[in-house]
Formats: structure tokens, sequence, C-alpha cells
């Protein structure tokens, strides 16, 4: 095993490092308030990695502590909440809860879309 490419991760803890089984250039970190999207790009200079970080939008920010790729780029991940946020590009597609049947609010996982 060698070192390919180093790059600084994020500047907040990183929990987790995905590599897309699907794509050999493509890795995901998750961690303290982020996910953030890896991308080994061939340059002038030779290989860099590029870093895009996912926004939440009207979800609240949270901590992300795993995640899982899936073959069309499309990203599932878990956050601090307790729900799962889907994730298509850098942008929450979709956030999922679990209804509460003891109460009439949703708790994390009744589908919301961004």
């Amino acid at each position: 095993q060698s070192i390919v490419l180093r790059n600084k991760a994020f500047s907040s803890d990183v929990y987790s490092v995905t590599f897309s089984p699907f794509s050999e250039s493509m890795l995901v970190t998750t961690g303290l308030g982020h996910l953030k999207i890896w991308d080994m790009a061939s340059t002038f200079t030779g290989l860099k990695l590029q870093g895009t970080v996912g926004k939440f939008g009207k979800v609240e920010i949270s901590d992300i502590s795993s995640c899982v790729a899936f073959p069309d780029g499309k990203i599932l991940s878990g956050s601090e909440a307790g729900s799962l946020l889907l994730w298509e590009a850098n942008l929450v597609k979709c956030e999922l809860m679990r209804f509460n049947a003891d109460s009439t609010a949703a708790t994390p996982a009744a589908a919301t879309t961004t």
C-alpha cells in the first residue's frame, strides 16, 4: 500500500470515510455537522482530491455518523436526530423520519422533501 493523494479533510472532526464501490475516484467523509463528497481529478499538475461540502438546505444541520453510496451517485446518511438523509449531488433531496404513533409529531421517519 502507498499514499496516492493527501489533502486536509475538513476543519471539523471526521467520523467516517466511505469509499464508493461504484466509482474508483469517489469517497465521502462525514462528521461534525458535515458531509463532504470527494472526487479524484486529473489536473495539469497531477492527481488532486477535490471536495464538495454537502448543503443541508431546509434540514437542520446535524452530525453525520455514516453513509452509503448508490450506483446512481446518490448518498444515504444517518443524522444525529435519527433521520435518514438522501443526498443528490451535494444537496439533501429527502429526509426520512419515523412517525411517532403516540403523538401527532413526526419523529425521525416520515418522508419530507426539500
